[in-house]
């Protein structure tokens, strides 16, 4: 039986008031999963990392160019299989982002929260750069004690979510940068800017394309 190749898109991540992209975020393509359930979400970060693979020759060929690549993954796979992932994110990427998203996060005990920020530091140490993503009011990724010592690179936020502001003061207290999503108008680029972000994604920027068609 000949497997089907998964349809593994990437989407720009640019400097607000800059043509200049971050990286590209990619989305792997698996099942949908019960995010908020451990298993399952960690099963299916999993799948995504090994779905990767298959696109990986692209993925190195261009970023010996210079692209830079993001892949996420779920609050609960970084503290509970965290090496793991690495493991099967640098057959893929040897560089780039990990987003960390909230799936799993309600599920979260002082031990894993500590897990969490162990596989942070192992990430950097690989040579991958942390973006915190989806930060919701209550979460305590938006505590400033986990904020410091993961260490990001970068955070991001849906516009219009609760306490938006104060994590974009936060960001720009600690020189890290604010990325803002779901961008769709000019309006809503006008809002990212007066939010102070420093970088935008979203469907005014570009909307997730196959590899095929970076550079072209």
């Amino acid at each position: 039986m000949t497997l089907s190749r998964p349809n593994i898109k990437a989407q720009e991540i640019r400097l607000l008031h800059s043509k200049s992209c971050l990286y590209r975020e990619l989305f792997c393509g698996v099942a949908e999963a019960d995010w908020h359930a451990a298993d399952d979400s960690i099963i299916s970060d999993i799948k995504a990392m090994e779905s990767l693979v298959s696109v990986r020759s692209e993925i190195r060929a261009l970023t010996s160019s210079g692209a830079v690549f993001g892949v996420n993954i779920g609050f609960m796979t970084a503290a509970c299989a965290g090496d793991l992932f690495l493991t099967q994110v640098a057959r893929s990427m040897k560089s780039g982002v990990i987003e960390i998203t909230e799936h799993g996060i309600e599920n979260m005990s002082p031990e894993r929260m500590a897990a969490a920020l162990s596989f942070c530091a192992k990430a950097r140490k690989a040579g991958y750069r942390i973006v915190l993503d989806d930060i919701s009011s209550g979460y305590p990724l938006l505590e400033e004690s986990f904020f410091l010592k993961a260490s990001p690179y970068a955070v991001k936020a849906v516009i219009g979510i609760e306490r938006i502001e104060s994590l974009a003061r936060m960001a720009a207290g600690r020189e890290v940068l604010m990325i803002v999503e779901n961008i769709e108008s000019k309006e809503d680029m006008v809002r990212a800017a007066a939010l102070g972000a420093n970088a935008v994604q979203g469907y005014l920027i570009g909307r997730p394309s196959p590899i095929a068609s970076i550079g072209s």
